[in-house]
């Protein structure tokens, strides 16, 4: 098994430590990933929760969903994102339509999105509610809701972090090295971001042999580093990055 960049391996591999107590209990969706230009893929996002005076691991705890629907269309690659978390007890909706170029890294070509927030009671807050819209040219990126337009001057292809999923499903390998700019949540622009194999870990599993995975490490400017674990059929199982998780619950 190739070595992975490990800190304090101790107490395991750093791509999964903010998830370690998640993991006594986790077992991997056993599907078959079969056709990429039509599939769903669905996730539970945890967060890693601080408890004093508990011995380690600290708990990872539930606060949303996720769901990526990915289909190859005539004008291009569509996806289509729904996700909610939980925040003060209210919930944080986020449902997007993305249009991507059909290139390896599906590129963004234009987007809607719409967040919104709903209190506790059930009621929408409609000070929390935003909409935009944007579009990239591969040279330049403009993001409007009427009110208000910013732009940026993108220097490699612009993904999200919903998109590159399908690169690391389809083209993923020990030579992975890959530049990109980084639309975070479609609003926030990073550019020089990194996508690289960073080696294999190996994590139990309930009632089966351990599992072995293959780590990518995204890295660049204005992010912590996030971790994209995949297994040998290219299930992307975990996705870690600062305190939140993804973990693959369905794919169809």
């Amino acid at each position: 098994m190739a070595p992975h960049s490990g800190i304090d391996a101790a107490t395991g591999p750093h791509a999964v430590k903010a998830m370690r107590d998640y993991l006594t209990n986790f077992i991997p969706v056993d599907k078959t990933v079969g056709d990429t230009d039509r599939i769903t893929l669905s996730f539970d996002i945890l967060t890693w929760t601080f408890t004093p005076n508990q011995p380690p691991p600290c708990p990872n705890r539930p606060i949303g969903t996720l769901t990526i629907q990915r289909e190859v269309q005539n004008d291009g690659v569509h996806y289509q994102i729904d996700q909610q978390t939980t925040v003060g007890g209210g919930t944080n909706h986020l449902e997007a339509h993305i249009l991507c170029q059909p290139d390896e890294l599906n590129t963004l070509k234009s987007w809607e999105i719409l967040t919104h927030y709903q209190t506790p009671s059930g009621e929408k807050d409609p000070r929390l509610t935003m909409r935009e819209a944007g579009q990239n040219n591969l040279q330049n990126l403009q993001i409007h809701n009427g009110d208000y337009r910013r732009e940026y001057h993108p220097q490699n292809p612009v993904v999200s972090q919903w998109t590159v999923l399908h690169y690391l499903m389809t083209h993923g390998a020990t030579s992975t090295a890959i530049p990109f700019d980084l639309l975070q949540d479609l609003s926030l622009f990073k550019p020089n971001q990194t996508l690289s194999y960073d080696g294999q870990i190996e994590i139990s599993v309930r009632d089966n042999p351990p599992l072995v995975l293959n780590t990518y490490a995204q890295t660049g400017v204005g992010i912590q580093p996030i971790h994209y674990l995949l297994d040998g059929q290219s299930r992307p199982h975990l996705i870690t990055f600062s305190i939140l998780s993804w973990v693959l619950t369905n794919m169809v």
